[in-house]
């Protein structure tokens, strides 16, 4: 049976987010009415100096009682650093201010990997590391964030607190300060404690210094009081406090400096009879705990016992003695007691690492499945750009699904996910950037073409009073994003559905077309304005053959069919879930193919729903994005993304989708530029092998490749060429305009002289292997029709000022290149966006040049070319005035390949390291808008 996760948010929004003296973060008025909700603790720690030691672990309080303890995940660490040292110490935890999520900070140490403290205080690390989870059991992709200055030695014991003075957290730790002119931090300094604000623990201000007495400080934590925020830190400078050890010290403003600040006590570990201690965490104890109602300062004595708690009754005139009895986890040392509800601290002792219930990016408590972006969002929309994965959602976990805010989510392997700093659209009336919205910013979709980037979403119309679908554009699918004016479809249009909502953007790439689908109820689409931010009336309609439609529509297209997916019943049932239809336009009519996503109640999935599809530029392995509630405990309006494979069968239907709890756990890239292959795959739609028989100054064919993973080629010989067709081009780049195409099922017969003479092959030693006529000509049926209309008059867009100034030389493809495979991978690059290559100038035969043309089959797509190198997209007007210097290898490959592309012609070394571009004269007017 699931817990109603509803009921525990709503508790928890209403009244848990911190109690009266607890080390999270809510203003204080809020403090007594939340602090009933608290009926247990948790402890984030470490162990100790050794490689395992210096991981982050869990521990449970055995019921409402501060002193007995059990540790989590059978004692094993939950969280391990990939990133930095791969040390994590000091783990900070706290509830975030609003009650919706929990945050663990940590130091980037790790002595056990051979540093000492001497130099990793003058070498150390200017980064902290933070994780981020919803339920406190599963926990996001780690971060690796800088915060100190450039010339701080180390960044140790970060912590948090939020000051409603500012409406930011307030997130301070303790750094050596060396001086500008000491760039091998050699001379004698101290500790200090610095601090930065954040509002969301993605961006923060510049570093500032909060403590400085002119001898080292560490450690510092803080609990706020009835407006009192009280602070506890080692002083290691015993000249100001008579000993080395903790002080206790008031401010009614946290951010104060050391003179704002009283003193309460110190010596505080002396006094209470411990040997030398430092990390201090402190908690007030909740209400009804066996214990009583304290006040507990939990101290490191890291030469002796560990952990060991302090206890008094009075925070204000304190007596800080040893508790009388205890038990904590094996080992502990510095980190964070948590108090937690009865049903979090149910959640954490049921779930350990390997059981169900896992969830929300992890396989059980703490253990991290980089997979899904951390946090609550639903609606996923995941596109590829310039080489990347995106994924642009809807913010959740709002009641009323009222979340305001888009952000977007960047990766290059499917698997590590990074999110934008800020929001890049806020639909919050006049005080957000979106002019006719005031909230509900839901389920988006993105698009490209010519360059630019369209964003799509709905969101609420005051003016209207009901949802209504936007446009926003920007020049990088990062953003910044410019929202237009007013809303482009107002559901007042000649067909209209419940709600205008749940726009997907769909680039047709058989026709060049653009299509928008919406709708809630009743399925709506129509194509695209020339400017993108407007839909053309006349192609309004309505869509049929959707079975069971409720909202979510996507559409992709992979050969035969158009694949439309949609999502069935409300996203508030636990049977949400994706239908699947097909068709033979992106127009319909469709057919209905059944359910191809739906829940798995056995891993505890459940309302698997509006989903979003990718290809891998290259290949035919496909992906969805899709939402589901929230692993344990979640509904409606708290869930979360994850992504499965697609696959297809040999029939080229969808098969159903697998849902799996951890998702994607093997990056996937393109291995070759997205942006070459996408313009082949969009076109052709088959493997395709070209062939050069004019290639004299090699001695052998050039032989190139597809977009299909299973064709393999090389610069001698193309294997596995069995099934579908290939493609051989006969063409000499001197004499001629146009090029045939000829195709063939084998390559195992030597033409005979008559087709030699019909083919006018000059080359017969190279060409022994070529089929018959007969074959050829049987083999041209095969092709889609839309090659077919093409198939004899392929037309070269060169011209003679291309032929005679822009080439790559072989010598200078050497020059760009690391090495033979990347020149060959940089040739396969070119050819996969249609350009050809001659192997020979037509100036001067002696000298190898490569000279690459475009194809008109391809001139339609120029218009949605995604240039990612725009820094290498080089003007006609600058290309004879201006320098570019040379790049080199991988970025060197992807430029001239994004020129080419395009339709270039583009020389590399000539005119003194200078890179020139000359557009092809059908390319120009598209050319000037990029």
């Amino acid at each position: 049976m699931r817990a109603s996760f509803a009921s525990i948010l709503t508790g928890l929004t209403a009244l848990a987010a911190s109690v009266n003296g607890s080390p999270v973060a809510q203003p204080d008025a809020e403090l007594e009415t939340r602090a009933a909700a608290y009926e247990g603790y948790m402890m984030a720690y470490f162990t100790g100096n050794s490689r395992d030691g210096e991981k982050i672990y869990f521990a449970a309080s055995n019921g409402n009682d501060a002193l007995s303890w059990t540790e989590l995940n059978g004692g094993k660490p939950a969280l391990t650093s990939t990133m930095g040292t791969t040390g994590v110490r000091d783990p900070f935890i706290m509830r975030s201010q609003d009650g919706s999520r929990f945050y663990i900070l940590a130091t980037d140490l790790s002595i056990g990997s051979g540093t000492s403290f001497g130099d990793a205080q003058r070498h150390g690390s200017q980064y902290l590391e933070i994780w981020e989870s919803t339920d406190l059991v599963n926990w996001g992709t780690q971060r690796h964030v800088k915060v100190s200055t450039s010339n701080a030695g180390n960044t140790w014991a970060p912590e948090a607190q939020w000051d409603s003075s500012i409406n930011k957290y307030v997130v301070y730790w303790a750094s050596t300060i060396y001086a500008d002119s000491d760039p091998n931090h050699t001379a004698n300094t101290y500790q200090k404690m610095m601090y930065v604000t954040t509002s969301d623990f993605y961006t923060f201000s510049a570093p500032q210094v909060w403590q400085d007495v002119g001898t080292s400080r560490i450690d510092t934590t803080v609990l706020l009081v009835n407006g009192t925020y009280y602070r506890f830190t080692k002083d290691e400078g015993a000249g100001t406090t008579g000993c080395s050890d903790i002080i206790e010290e008031r401010s009614t403003r946290l951010l104060n400096q050391a003179s704002g600040y009283t003193q309460v006590t110190s010596c505080i570990g002396k006094k209470a009879g411990t040997s030398a201690v430092e990390g201090p965490t402190v908690f007030k104890s909740n209400p009804n705990d066996v214990n009583g109602n304290k006040f507990y300062l939990w101290v490191d004595e890291y030469g002796g016992r560990g952990y060991i708690p302090l206890e008094t009754a009075d925070i204000a005139n304190p007596a800080w003695t040893v508790s009388a009895k205890f038990t904590l986890p094996k080992s502990p040392r510095h980190g964070t007691v948590l108090p937690i509800t009865a049903a979090e601290l149910d959640r954490i002792r049921g779930n350990s690492i390997g059981a169900s219930g896992a969830g929300h990016g992890t396989n059980g408590a703490g253990k991290s499945a980089p997979n899904l972006i951390p946090g609550l969002y639903a609606d996923p929309n995941i596109c590829v750009f310039n080489k990347n994965y995106y994924i642009y959602a809807t913010s959740d976990g709002y009641a009323g699904w009222g979340g305001q805010e888009f952000y977007v989510w960047k990766s290059s392997n499917l698997v590590s996910w990074t999110r934008s700093d800020k929001p890049f659209l806020t639909l919050n009336g006049t005080s957000g950037n979106v002019p006719w919205a005031d909230g509900n910013a839901w389920a988006p979709t993105a698009i490209s073409r010519n360059g630019k980037y369209y964003f799509y979403f709905s969101g609420n119309n005051p003016t209207y009073n009901r949802k209504t679908i936007g446009a926003a554009v920007a020049s990088s699918p990062e953003g910044p994003f410019t929202a237009q004016p007013k809303a482009m479809i107002l559901n007042d249009e000649s067909v209209t559905s419940g709600q205008a909502i749940d726009p997907a953007a769909f680039y047709d790439p058989n026709t060049g077309k653009y299509y928008l689908y919406w709708g809630n109820g009743n399925p709506v689409m129509a194509e695209l304005g020339d400017d993108m931010v407007s839909i053309k009336a006349n192609t309004l309609r309505a869509i049929s053959g959707l079975t069971d439609f409720r909202e979510g529509s996507f559409m992709v297209y992979r050969e035969p069919y158009y694949h439309m997916t949609y999502s069935i019943d409300d996203t508030g049932s636990e049977n949400y879930r994706v239908g699947y239809a097909t068709a033979l336009s992106a127009t319909g009519p469709f057919t209905y193919r059944g359910i191809v996503l739906e829940k798995d109640v056995s891993q505890g999935i459940l309302a698997t729903g509006h989903d979003s599809i990718i290809n891998v530029p290259g290949t035919d392995r496909w992906y969805m994005a899709y939402h589901r509630f929230g692993r344990p405990n979640g509904d409606g309006q708290h869930r979360e993304t994850t992504i499965d494979k697609v696959t297809f069968a040999s029939n080229g239907l969808m098969n159903k989708v697998v849902p799996t709890v951890d998702g994607v756990r093997t990056a996937d890239t393109a291995e070759l530029s997205t942006f070459c292959h996408t313009i082949l795959r969009e076109s052709l739609r088959f493997p395709v092998v070209m062939e050069d028989n004019y290639s004299t100054s090699l001695g052998r064919p050039v032989s190139l490749f597809p977009c299909h993973n299973q064709w393999i080629a090389s610069e001698q010989n193309v294997t596995r060429l069995t099934e579908p067709k290939h493609i051989y081009t006969k063409r000499n780049f001197q004499r001629a305009q146009t090029f045939t195409v000829i195709v063939s099922c084998s390559k195992s017969e030597r033409p005979s002289t008559t087709d030699q003479k019909a083919l006018d092959v000059t080359d017969k030693a190279a060409y022994s292997t070529w089929p018959s006529v007969s074959e050829l000509r049987a083999g041209l049926d095969t092709l889609p029709q839309e090659l077919q209309d093409h198939v004899y008059d392929f037309t070269f867009t060169a011209n003679r000022i291309c032929r005679k100034k822009n080439m790559v030389t072989k010598k200078e493809m050497s020059i760009l290149q690391v090495d033979r495979a990347s020149r060959h991978q940089a040739m396969l690059q070119f050819f996969a966006g249609g350009i050809r290559f001659d192997a020979q100038s037509p100036d001067n035969p002696e000298l190898p040049y490569w000279i690459a043309s475009f194809p008109k089959v391809f001139q339609p797509l120029i218009d949605n070319f995604e240039c990612q190198f725009s820094q290498y997209t080089i003007h006609r007007a600058r290309a004879e005035s201006d320098g570019y210097p040379h790049c080199r290898a991988q970025a060197e490959t992807h430029a001239i390949c994004t020129l080419l592309a395009h339709g270039f012609c583009v020389r590399e070394g000539g005119w003194q390291g200078r890179v020139a571009a000359v557009y092809p004269d059908e390319i120009e007017a598209v050319i000037k808008g990029l």
